[in-house]
């Protein structure tokens, strides 16, 4: 600590006013204090935490829109049914089987797209993750 600030501080709360527990409960105080500050700024030199971090989210929003992509699927077997049922009787289970095998395949090929590309969309993630906590932390810092 400077000078100056030593003065600032002595002046503001003097020493002969403060007894010894008081000290020592400003003291613990600013150690809690100062071991918050080193673990946050640990955490934003953390690059291999943020970088997992960035994964896992890329592999949650690829599992939502999978998640996603099957229920389109599916609601779009359920209407494909009904219409088929309405419209031909005689020919819906045929229809259903059909509307069945498009959903099928659609949600093979939103899986396979998925499972060939895990990279890009997690790079995608990774990037949007590092540049919003940079910008996270330059607003707060």
């Amino acid at each position: 600590m400077n000078p100056e600030a030593r003065d600032q501080t002595t002046a503001a709360t003097p020493n002969e006013d403060r007894g010894p527990e008081e000290i020592r409960r400003e003291i613990e105080h600013t150690r809690e204090e100062l071991g918050d500050t080193v673990a946050a700024l640990a955490a934003k030199t953390d690059v291999k935490a943020q970088a997992q971090q960035g994964v896992e989210e890329a592999r949650q929003s690829v599992r939502d829109k999978v998640d996603e992509v099957k229920a389109t699927a599916q609601e779009k077997v359920a209407g494909a049914r009904s219409a088929a049922q309405e419209n031909a009787p005689e020919s819906a289970q045929q229809a259903g089987q059909q509307a069945a095998q498009v959903a099928a395949q659609a949600r093979d090929q939103a899986a396979q797209v998925v499972n060939e590309n895990p990279i890009p969309a997690a790079a995608g993630a990774l990037v949007a993750g590092l540049l919003l906590g940079y910008l996270l932390g330059k607003s707060r810092g």
